[in-house]
C-alpha cells in the first residue's frame, strides 16, 4: 500500500510552481505616472450629488400601490360572484315560469297553441338581444 507522500509526489510529478503568465519588461518602471495621470483625469470630473426623488411621489406611491391592489381584489371578486348572480336570477325566473304553467288560465290557454307560439313565448321572456 503506498502511503500518502509518494500519492502527493505521484499526482504532483509533472506541475510546475511557475505561472504561465509574465508581465511585459518594463510594464512597472512607468506604472505609477500612468496612475497618476488618470488619477487627475477622474479627478477633473466635476461631482454630480444625486437628485433627490420628487417628495410627493414618495407618499403618494404608496396610495397608489393599495389603490390597485383593492381594485385587483374588487374585479376578482366581481367575476367570482356575478356567474353565481346570474345563476340566482335564472332560478328566479324559472320559477316564474312554473308559476306561470301551474296557473289554470294558462293552461287553458297553452292547450290552443302550436309549436311556433312556445318558441316565441320562449324568445319574449328569455332572449333579451332584441
Amino acid at each position: 500500500m503506498k502511503t500518502q507522500d509518494e500519492n502527493e509526489k505521484m499526482l504532483t510529478e509533472g506541475w510546475s510552481r511557475r505561472t504561465p503568465y509574465k508581465v511585459p519588461e518594463g510594464y512597472f518602471e512607468d506604472f505609477t505616472a500612468k496612475m497618476e495621470a488618470k488619477l487627475d483625469e477622474v479627478q477633473q470630473i466635476p461631482y454630480k450629488a444625486p437628485s433627490k426623488p420628487a417628495v410627493w411621489w414618495s407618499y403618494v406611491k404608496p396610495v397608489l400601490y393599495v389603490a390597485a391592489m383593492v381594485a385587483v381584489i374588487y374585479g376578482a371578486t366581481y367575476l367570482i360572484v356575478q356567474p353565481r348572480l346570474d345563476e340566482s336570477a335564472r332560478q328566479a325566473q324559472l320559477a316564474q315560469v312554473e308559476e306561470m304553467i301551474n296557473d289554470e288560465e294558462f293552461v287553458l290557454l297553452a292547450d290552443d297553441w302550436d309549436e311556433d307560439d312556445v318558441y316565441e313565448l320562449y324568445d319574449e321572456m328569455f332572449c333579451y338581444n332584441q
